[in-house]
């Protein structure tokens, strides 16, 4: 299966300023508080700041909801270990799907975290479940986070996230909602209140993409360029294989 198959969403962020467009289907992240481009994991990428400079869609028709989802970008935090909202995709009625996010604070019992949380909603509702994973991230440093979602499997095998292509251990699991809520969504890459990083090659698919998978994305820590061709290697854009 190519790594494209069943990909809603692509954003590159190889601009130089304004808005980023997504490379499957032109979908574009409005620039709010002028976000920067700067050079990334391959080519550039977009540097967000708590501050107010982040991207954020407009409705985005048919993207998010259901039972498989998977996730994937590069990304170089300047303060990982500080509560930030990294990516947040919510209904365009405003209502939560799920979002990405750091802590390292203490959030109830059976916790022990620093790492990344994945949060998802099942009704749209601010009832929420989370998966919390141990995943000491360092600043200024290129990690590569991916996040599948497949709801057909056992309540706590639902959710899994990656670093540098590393399953992570989880230290607390909810059992994770058996779907996500569907509806228009509105995704941010950042936030008004988010995490100042940057963020390079974001993809969506409306699939759960293999272990296997995952490892080919992370490529050794060096990425693979759109249009994701096996043997493609960052940032120099070398095609092994056509």
């Amino acid at each position: 299966m190519s790594l494209t198959t069943d990909i809603n969403a692509y954003w590159k962020f190889d601009e130089s300023s304004g808005d980023a467009i997504d490379m499957v289907s032109g979908r574009t992240l409005v620039n709010y508080g002028t976000a920067t481009y700067v050079p990334a994991k391959i080519n550039n990428g977009v540097n967000t700041d708590h501050s107010g400079k982040y991207l954020m869609s407009g409705t985005l028709t048919s993207f998010a909801g259901g039972q498989h989802m998977s996730l994937s970008f590069w990304y170089k935090p300047a303060d990982p270990l500080t509560y930030w909202t990294i990516i947040r995709c919510s209904a365009a009625d405003g209502k939560s799907q799920w979002q990405i996010e750091s802590t390292v604070d203490p959030v109830g019992p059976g916790y022990d975290v620093t790492g990344l949380i994945f949060v998802t909603s099942e009704t749209g509702l601010t009832t929420r479940n989370s998966e919390t994973y141990r995943s000491i991230l360092t600043s200024d440093t290129w990690h590569h986070i991916a996040v599948t979602y497949d709801g057909t499997q056992a309540a706590k095998s639902r959710v899994h996230i990656y670093v540098n292509g590393v399953d992570q251990i989880w230290s607390f699991k909810d059992a994770a909602y058996a779907s996500i809520y569907t509806a228009d969504s509105v995704l941010r890459v950042g936030n008004s209140n988010g995490v100042t990083a940057i963020f390079d090659e974001l993809g969506y698919w409306s699939r759960t993409l293999t272990p296997t998978e995952v490892q080919q994305l992370y490529n050794g820590g060096n990425g693979i360029p759109w249009p994701l061709r096996i043997g493609t290697k960052g940032p120099f854009v070398t095609h092994y294989n056509e």
